[in-house]
């Protein structure tokens, strides 16, 4: 195994802190990790990826659909309430002043504080799903990786087929550029599914076949 391996445990929580800070970054959310969970996360993959067959060597597609079953079962990424109690208190002496006062910079000032409560109720699907999100582009980073270091191994070992092989190879590469769509579509399939760690290997095993990856 690879990606499963203890060797590759520090590259899946740099890829987990990457991944989680982009969304945290775009979606103005602050979010704590549990590394705990995912070294959990790989130790519970490495043993139900055991219920295949040819466990000794199992391809990248059930490697990564594993890893990201747990990742997404056991959730190591948390979204954090920036908004304190002391805030909650602030905007209630700041409605009650309003009755009393009618300055405008108060009232502006009043507004905005609702305004910021109110964008914090109303969150995105991106941060909801963010545990989802980074999961499955973790899982597709390692999925490409894999595909493309195939591939440029066969070029190597078929020296009739370079062309071929080098169009094949241009082809994976700008799919997996452009897989955001893909990437949420799973993500939201994640919330609205229960799968097994063997269905979400399928899901990415056929996903990549049928050319929808």
């Amino acid at each position: 195994m690879i990606l499963l391996s203890d060797d590759m445990l520090p590259t899946i929580k740099a890829l987990v802190y990457e991944f989680s800070g982009e969304i945290s970054k775009s979606e103005q959310l602050s979010v704590i990790i549990d590394y705990r969970i995912i070294f959990e996360a790989v130790e519970r993959a490495s043993k139900s990826i055991t219920y295949h067959e040819n466990t000794n060597n199992p391809n990248h597609f059930k490697e990564a659909g594993h890893l990201c079953h747990w990742l997404v079962k056991l959730k190591p990424i948390s979204i954090v309430e920036t908004e304190s109690r002391f805030d909650e208190v602030i905007k209630y002496i700041n409605g009650a002043l309003l009755k009393f006062k009618n300055g405008k910079d108060l009232e502006k000032e009043y507004q905005r504080n609702n305004e910021r409560a109110d964008m914090k109720k109303k969150r995105s699907k991106v941060s909801v799903l963010i545990n989802e999100l980074v999961s499955t582009k973790l899982c597709l980073r390692f999925i490409n990786k894999s595909e493309t270091e195939k591939l440029k191994s066969e070029i190597i070992g078929k020296p009739k087929d370079v062309e071929k092989l080098k169009k094949k190879l241009n082809t994976v590469e700008s799919r997996f550029r452009n897989c955001d769509e893909y990437t949420l579509n799973i993500s939201n399939s994640f919330r609205e599914h229960t799968y097994s760690a063997r269905g979400t290997a399928m899901l990415f095993e056929l996903g990549f076949a049928s050319d929808y990856l």
